[in-house]
């Protein structure tokens, strides 16, 4: 901390604005009616020079957005544009001298309360600054994602978009680069706070009192609210069967029998978003149970109020597929889950023209005692080949089926490996039907390296190389024969996933792109078999692609938010 020297009061009153360099960036010092008053030199909204905007009644302006602040205390008017650091001053002998550090050097307490203020006012700009503040502080990111998560769990009443992304950057933090890591974080914020604005604060409805009954009634009777459409029932039912659990494969179990009860759920989405609420609630530490009570409650709307495919046509006709899929569910009520290997070409008849052979075959492997994840796998595999071999002729609005029915694969498979139990298989034959729905998006099927050929004599990075063909017209084939050949040639599934997640990111883009990469990756992870990899992370790359560029809105404030915390 040192004093910097300005000049005497007469030239500051003259000038009205002195500038000098501080410890660690641009004082502006000016004359306010009689008093002087020192800030940072640069707008907290975008960094235009503050020195060249006015003062008038104490209040200073810039002159870029016009945005306004009080001089004395840096307090803004305008809350899209932040505060403004100040600093204190001293005159001596009639010169004025200014401190060359902020009044206030801000700690992860301090970002944190203004991480919550952005999230309540909606700034993405005073998000990104708090969020790059509290990793720089040195704040790990889960306890930043668990701010996100609780500001979420009390200000709506839903699962949505914002929560599933804090559930993938919990996932997926460990892969990422820093880069990567503050532009998800941010992308998490804004899209959570999107989904709680306007909304009320949530309702608690609460567990039951004294309701001393075991797991399996108080499962029973969430089962039934669910059927019933009672959403108050459900809930109260559903916290307290979680307050019996003993674990959370108790949990999945809870939620999954419920959500089964309808084949297909509203396209899988809420199977996977139970999977997602489990995750979350694991690695942000809900084992201290705090975090439950909040979590659970957001997938109950659409439980009692989300659509089965029995409830509409798609699967009725021309096959049909929901009296195939209650009768074979019939066949499982009775099961163990075993752990034997799954039959051969298993993935070949998944892709096949014969659903009844599908489940017949699936309820023979379960009555073999086949592992029930083992056939999670196979059935997410074949739902990879859909994205990877997504034909060319179909519309982009096409890729909505065959994403969501990857991304449930995924789930299944996380489900039961979490609680390998028989309340979870009939998600194998829902998971295997919507396979066999998605068929026709592959006639015919796009091209597929089969072996790595070097396209270009180049010593550029393979990374550099994806990215640079994201920035051109949708060209799927050629990221797809990067991904594959970078896989192949023995790149980590680590080093693909941030490559294909930065991409993501950087693009003005919903959540479903990162949730096929993190699905990829997950998936990825679980297999030594380099074909397979490249299979998954390929039609991942294939989804991205098809999709890229856009304007890249997204990284304009955290860009400036990086610019103006250095």
């Amino acid at each position: 901390m040192a004093w910097k020297p300005i000049g005497s009061t007469e030239e500051l009153e003259e000038r009205g604005v002195i500038t000098v360099r501080g410890k660690d960036r641009q004082i502006a010092v000016f004359w306010n009616g009689g008093n002087p008053q020192a800030v940072d030199n640069r707008c907290p909204h975008m960094g235009f020079p503050l020195d060249q905007g006015s003062v008038h009644d104490g209040i200073l302006t810039c002159h870029w957005h016009h945005a306004r602040f009080a001089l004395k205390g840096g307090c803004t008017f305008d809350l899209f544009a932040d505060d403004v650091p100040t600093f204190s001053i001293r005159e001596m002998d009639g010169r004025i001298e200014v401190n060359d550090a902020p009044d206030a050097e801000p700690s992860a307490d301090y970002y944190r309360a203004r991480l919550r203020r952005g999230l309540e006012q909606g700034l993405g700009l005073v998000q990104a600054k708090s969020v790059i503040g509290l990793l720089k502080s040195g704040t790990p990111t889960l306890a930043i994602l668990r701010e996100l998560a609780d500001f979420g769990t009390e200000n709506h009443e839903a699962w949505r978009d914002g929560m599933t992304l804090i559930a993938l950057m919990a996932r997926l933090d460990p892969v990422f680069s820093e880069r990567t890591r503050i532009h998800g974080l941010c992308w998490a914020g804004r899209q959570i706070a999107a989904n709680c604005a306007g909304q009320p604060r949530r309702r608690e409805r609460g567990p039951l009192d004294r309701a001393d009954e075991p797991l399996e009634r108080i499962l029973h009777w969430f089962r039934q609210f669910v059927l019933m459409r009672h959403r108050d029932g459900a809930e109260r039912a559903l916290l307290s069967a979680s307050l019996a659990c003993g674990d959370d494969a108790d949990r999945q179990r809870v939620l999954a029998s419920a959500i089964l009860q309808r084949v297909y759920l509203d396209s899988g989405h809420l199977y996977d978003f139970a999977n997602k609420t489990l995750e979350l609630g694991c690695l942000l530490g809900a084992d201290a149970t705090d975090l439950w009570p909040g979590l659970l409650p957001l997938l109950v709307p659409e439980a009692v109020e989300g659509q089965g495919e029995e409830d509409q046509g798609a699967w009725r006709h021309p096959f049909d597929l929901i009296t195939a899929v209650r009768s074979a569910e019939a066949e499982l009520r009775e099961l163990h889950p075993g752990r034997e290997p799954v039959p051969e070409g298993l993935r070949d008849l998944l892709l096949g023209n014969d659903p009844q052979a599908i489940l017949d075959s699936l309820v023979a492997a379960l009555k073999d005692q086949a592992d029930p994840v083992l056939l999670g796998r196979e059935i997410a595999m074949a739902a990879a080949w859909r994205l990877a071999r997504f034909s060319p002729s179909n519309e982009l609005g096409d890729w909505f089926d065959p994403v969501h029915t990857f991304t449930y694969a995924n789930a299944v498979v996380q489900s039961l490996r979490r609680a390998p139990a028989r309340e979870l298989l009939p998600a194998l034959l829902h998971g295997a039907m919507a396979v066999f729905q998605d068929r026709f998006l592959n006639v015919p099927p796009a091209a597929y390296p089969k072996v790595f050929r070097e396209t270009s004599q180049t010593d550029q990075p393979v990374y550099e190389r994806i990215l640079e063909s994201l920035d051109r017209v949708p060209n799927p084939s050629e990221v797809v024969a990067l991904v594959a050949g970078w896989v192949r040639e023995g790149a980590s599934p680590e080093e693909v996933v941030d490559c294909l997640s930065w991409a993501a990111i950087r693009e003005d883009l919903d959540f479903h792109k990162l949730q096929v990469i993190e699905a990829a990756y997950q998936l990825s992870r679980d297999t030594s078999d380099i074909e397979d990899r490249a299979l998954l992370l390929s039609g991942a790359a294939r989804y991205l692609a098809a999709h890229c560029p856009t304007p890249r809105a997204r990284l304009q404030p955290v860009r400036t938010a990086l610019k103006l915390h250095r």
